[in-house]
């Protein structure tokens, strides 16, 4: 697993632009490189987890930055602004914008629409489950009220033939 780095952007050391990585505190980094003799320091912060050095250097060239890599040779670093010019991403056009935009809002619809899904499914079940709760309640209240006759008329009924089979007259 490669490194990640939550401080990333240039300084430069005896004459040359160089790209910076680190985690940590930007204030320290700062005080270390200056300490150094590090001069012109442009550095940016990302919240954890942070950024691969390729992501930093993606995004630094992105925004316009220009460097080597540490402990690159003369020759690597008289390349470096070709190298960076060449390997920046062509600027979107604006119906390629338009066309991201749009993609993104249809996923956004598309997610809504199964999100909206789901609330009816469960809604639906709660319904079903509160129709199914309310079927046996009037089941239960049917046969309390089945038993409670019982007790009232058919019990005594029961008791008095059971007095007539014993006592004859």
């Amino acid at each position: 697993m490669s490194k990640l780095f939550t401080i990333g952007g240039t300084s430069v050391l005896a004459g040359v632009n160089t790209w910076r990585f680190a985690t940590g505190k930007m204030n320290t980094r700062v005080g270390v490189l200056k300490r150094n003799g590090h001069t012109e320091l442009d550095l940016q912060e990302v919240p954890l987890p942070g950024l691969l050095k390729e992501d930093w250097v993606a995004k630094l060239t992105a925004d316009g930055f220009q460097a080597v890599m540490p402990g690159s040779s003369k020759k690597d670093v008289e390349a470096a602004p070709a190298a960076a010019v060449a390997a920046a991403p062509a600027p979107l056009t604006k119906e390629q914008k338009n066309a991201a935009r749009n993609e993104a809002r249809r996923q956004q619809r598309s997610a809504d629409a199964s999100a909206k899904a789901m609330l009816t499914t469960a809604s639906t079940k709660i319904q079903a489950d509160d129709q199914d709760m309310e079927a046996g309640a009037a089941i239960a209240a049917a046969a309390l009220s089945d038993l409670a006759s019982f007790w009232a008329t058919g019990y005594k009924a029961v008791k008095e033939e059971e007095v007539f089979e014993n006592h004859p007259e």
